[in-house]
């Protein structure tokens, strides 16, 4: 009994297309990479400012590399909406073939992972580059 219920578990993480837990998985896999990309802004900013310190072009790196994660970071907040509808967690809403097949198995998804996760982004990029012109 107990290997069966591993064996549910594991399929639960299982991101094989057409899987039953297909949607699951990837919401609980995608759940956690965003989170990890937002852990990775500080990184990013510390970089930055090394950069900056210690390279004769660094300014010019440090801006392509802050640029590019917040290019990410709003192509996130643009699909997370996407992943995570409003509507998925209300009970007394009108289904939609799309809402049903996203609320299947639902229940099975740990609360934590049934929303888009929390940016914890406070002051994350080096002022100095925002205020970089573009065409450095």
């Amino acid at each position: 009994a107990s290997s069966r219920s591993r064996r549910t578990e594991r399929k639960k993480h299982d991101l094989r297309q057409g899987g039953i837990y297909e949607n699951i998985a990837l919401m609980r896999t995608l759940h956690n990479i965003i989170s990890e990309s937002f852990n990775f802004c500080k990184d990013v900013k510390h970089f930055c400012e090394l950069v900056i310190a210690y390279e004769a072009d660094g300014f010019h790196i440090a801006k392509r590399l802050q640029d590019a994660q917040s290019s990410f970071l709003d192509m996130i907040d643009k699909y997370s909406r996407t992943i995570w509808p409003s509507e998925l967690n209300f009970v007394n809403i009108t289904e939609t073939p799309e809402l049903t097949v996203l609320r299947k198995n639902l229940d099975l998804l740990e609360m934590k992972y049934r929303y888009t996760p929390e940016p914890v982004l406070t002051n994350w990029k080096v002022s100095i580059l925002d205020e970089l012109v573009d065409s450095i």
